[in-house]
This record gives C-alpha cells, sequence and structure tokens, in this order.
C-alpha cells in the first residue's frame, strides 16, 4: 500500500487531486489505522483510467458513471474518439482558411462559420443526398446565395408580423406558398433531403439547437398544413 503522496508522485497528479478525487467519491483510498489514506495497486489502474478518459475530454461526471459501468467504457471510448478526430478535422480546415483566407478578419470569420455550419448540417443526411447537396452548392453563384438569401430574412421577417393570424389568412396562405417555394427549391423535390431538413427542424423545435427563426418556420409549417400544401418529395 502507498501513502497520498507516493502514488501521486507515480501517477504524476498533485496530492491536492487525490484528496479532491476522494472528496467526490471518484478515488475512494483505504484508510489507515489513524485514518490516513492508503492506496493499492487496483487504485493505481482506476487513477490510470481517470486520466486516460479525462484526457480525451470526458468530465469528472460522466468518468464517475463509466467507471461503474465497465460495459459502457469501450463503446464510450470509441464515440469520444470519433468526436476528438471531427474537432481536429476542425481546427485543421480553421487553420487552413486562415492561412489561405483574406486579411479581412470579418470575411475570415464567416467563411469559418459557413464551414462549420455545413459540418453540423451534415449528420441530418445521407450520404447520397449530402452529396447531391454538395454537388449543388458548387454551382450556386455568391450572386444566387446572396438573393436567396434576402428571400428567405425577408420572408421571415413577415412571417414574424403574422404569427397571431388565422393560419386560414390569405396572407398567411400567400407566405405559405412562399415558404413552400424556397424550401422545395433548396431540396430539389428530393424526399430524403426533405427528410432530413425536417430533422433539423425537429431539433431546432425541441430548443436542442440554437436556430434562428425557429417560431417563424414552425408557424410556416403550420400554415402549409392548414393550406392543404406539402413540401415536393414530402
Amino acid at each position: 500500500m502507498h501513502k497520498t503522496s507516493e502514488i501521486a508522485r507515480r501517477a504524476g497528479v498533485s496530492v491536492r487531486t487525490l484528496r479532491y478525487y476522494d472528496q467526490i467519491g471518484l478515488l475512494r483510498p483505504t484508510r489507515g489505522p489513524k485514518g490516513t489514506r492508503l492506496y493499492g495497486h487496483e487504485h493505481l489502474i482506476r487513477l490510470q483510467q481517470i486520466r486516460l478518459l479525462q484526457f480525451v475530454g470526458l468530465s469528472l461526471e460522466q468518468i464517475g458513471r463509466l467507471l461503474e459501468e465497465p460495459r459502457s467504457l469501450k463503446e464510450s471510448l470509441h464515440l469520444q474518439v470519433r468526436v476528438l478526430t471531427e474537432r481536429r478535422a476542425q481546427i485543421d480546415r480553421i487553420l487552413r482558411i486562415l492561412s489561405e483566407g483574406p486579411d479581412d478578419l470579418t470575411q475570415v470569420i464567416e467563411r469559418i462559420e459557413r464551414e462549420m455550419n455545413m459540418d453540423w448540417m451534415q449528420q441530418f443526411y445521407d450520404s447520397e443526398s449530402w452529396e447531391k447537396l454538395a454537388r449543388r452548392a458548387k454551382s450556386y453563384s455568391p450572386e444566387e446565395q446572396q438573393r436567396d438569401q434576402q428571400r428567405w430574412l425577408d420572408l421571415f421577417h413577415e412571417a414574424r408580423l403574422h404569427l397571431n393570424d388565422d393560419l386560414h389568412d390569405p396572407k398567411v396562405q400567400e407566405l405559405a406558398r412562399r415558404f413552400k417555394e424556397l424550401v422545395d427549391e433548396f431540396t430539389m423535390g428530393d424526399p430524403k433531403i426533405v427528410q432530413g431538413l425536417r430533422a433539423m427542424q425537429a431539433q431546432a423545435a425541441r430548443g436542442v439547437l440554437k436556430e434562428p427563426y425557429t417560431a417563424e418556420k414552425d408557424f410556416l409549417g403550420q400554415a402549409l398544413k392548414a393550406g392543404g400544401l406539402s413540401l415536393a418529395g414530402g
């Protein structure tokens, strides 16, 4: 058995850290006759596990749960490795943008935000749908992007003025028609892309994701249903 200072030196951690782990129940030592903390080989193994899990980005709370459920440990490690791999890829892209981008910091930030947004969106589409969207994006000129972005903004700003109106109101139904037109253009009538778009909206509606104009999009979706309209491929 080893005292706190000895196990701390062997594991490369501070005595204060070991005491904190004891305090929160993460690494409970054996108590000697006078209450001295004593650590055996099994404590050293557990401490090494804790340090590994911290290194891959897990919180102490998560680590505590995992160590009590060893069957989940391997699966969680694989998941965390995937997260770290994706994060590394994002950092590599940011570094590339910073090295290639213009001197204007605002433009650099906008480009980074666009790429990060694309990374987030990809999780909602299968590979075929995503490739289809990517091909369309390549042929999408900056002028077209700016035009369509303004069309969306105008629609949402108008919809905000009618959130309390009857869904069957002619003005609301006109907004729903414009909403359908823009969505159909984006999805290109592909049912799988429509499905991915709906999955994104579902997360936003539950507050899982921070996305602008959530209330307006939900309102326009309800107006579509009220008017008997449906999205292309939907």
